[in-house]
């Protein structure tokens, strides 16, 4: 007769939580958690703000729903750099920045962190250094952080842009939510987006969903 294995009650429940968040992609708020768990909110809560300190879970402000956070991706990452699901677009980036002769990146919106999940460089004079994450005072101001904030659900792009600190970037770079906020409106219509001298002065990229 088989035992049951002996496991640890809290961790159980931590990894329950994540569990659900990975179930559900627009986050949810402590009281459903409370309810799908069984769990008191003051006991949920306790492990979501240590998720949150090991940036496992993020929020994009405070009363907002929760979700994974950064860590989930950067774990996936390793594992995806042994031959898991990043192979599939590794060659059609690489194929890309051959033919282009420039820089490319994929990367996934997780709250609002963007991370890097498959890069291709080439040999150029400008040549920014390897980053995996990039944080909220820069989604505003990188083409692909645009392009993902375009591509959410209207009252979650609002929510999430209104919680950006737009205060880096180069001439061009947006300093109004309001403005911020149509300008994606228009990406999202047009499907790609164009960023010149946001990033800083003379850069220019171009991404799309």
């Amino acid at each position: 007769m088989n035992k049951k294995k002996r496991t640890v009650q809290s961790v159980d429940r931590t990894i329950r939580l994540l569990e659900l968040l990975a179930e559900n992609e627009d986050g949810m708020s402590l009281q459903k958690l409370s309810i799908k768990t069984g769990l008191a909110p003051q006991t949920v809560q306790s492990l979501l703000r240590t998720l949150q300190a090991h940036h496992w879970v993020a929020q994009t402000e405070r009363g907002s729903p929760y979700m994974l956070g950064p860590a989930v991706v950067r774990l996936a990452g390793q594992w995806q750099e042994g031959g898991k699901l990043a192979t599939l677009a590794r060659e059609a980036v690489a194929a890309l920045a051959r033919r282009t002769r420039e820089y490319v990146l994929l990367a996934e919106l997780h709250g609002t962190t963007l991370t890097a999940l498959v890069e291709e460089r080439v040999e150029r004079s400008l040549m920014l250094g390897r980053i995996r994450e990039y944080g909220p005072e820069r989604l505003h101001n990188m083409a692909t952080g645009q392009v993902l904030l375009a591509a959410l659900e209207t009252r979650t792009r609002e929510r999430m842009v209104n919680s950006l600190p737009l205060r880096h970037g180069g001439p061009q770079a947006y300093t109004d939510h309001r403005d911020f906020l149509a300008y994606l409106e228009q990406v999202a219509e047009q499907g790609y987006s164009l960023c010149r001298n946001q990033a800083d002065n003379h850069i220019a990229a171009m991404a799309v969903p």
